[in-house]
Formats: structure tokens, C-alpha cells, sequence
């Protein structure tokens, strides 16, 4: 059985820096990216923040719900929920 979380994601497009994760809390954590919400442009480069922060892969990463809106969910494979709840929290202190 693969470990895999699912997060909920408040992304901030067209921002001065790309952060990952800027703000955690139990339930939503919020990104920036430095794309704008064009083609696709800003989630592709909250995949790869994404993917770098938890040292996965960017195919593990998927965007399941909220493609064109700025709140996402996000499944990540090869991490499971304490795991990455974890690194999150250490992440912002």
C-alpha cells in the first residue's frame, strides 16, 4: 500500500517571491507563485514548489480539485499525512 496526503492549498498567483508554503494552519496552508493563473502557468509552478518542499517527484504531485481557482486540493503520493503534517510545521518554525 502507497502512502500518499491530501492538502488544501489557498495559492496566491503573481507574487513578488514563490513560497512554499507561505502560512500553515490545521486545515489550509498557503502558497505564493511568481506565474500568473494563465494556461495553467501558476499551477505548474505550485507542482514543482510543491515537489522540491516534500522531495518528491513532480509526476507524485497532482492537482485534483480547483484547477482555475486560487483554493486547490492536492494529492501528493509517497508521503503520507503525519509525515508531511510534520514537515510543514517544522517548515514554518
Amino acid at each position: 500500500m502507497s502512502s500518499e496526503t491530501t492538502l488544501k492549498i489557498w495559492v496566491k498567483p503573481k507574487a513578488s517571491r514563490a513560497i512554499f508554503p507561505l502560512s500553515v494552519s490545521e486545515d489550509l496552508i498557503e502558497a505564493s507563485v511568481l506565474s500568473p493563473p494563465d494556461k495553467g502557468k501558476a499551477n505548474k509552478e505550485l507542482v514543482e514548489l510543491i515537489s522540491d518542499f516534500f522531495g518528491v517527484a513532480k509526476s507524485q504531485v497532482q492537482i485534483v480539485s480547483g484547477l482555475k481557482s486560487r483554493e486547490k486540493i492536492v494529492r501528493i503520493a509517497g508521503i503520507d499525512e503525519r509525515e508531511a503534517r510534520k514537515k510543514l510545521f517544522q517548515g514554518m518554525s
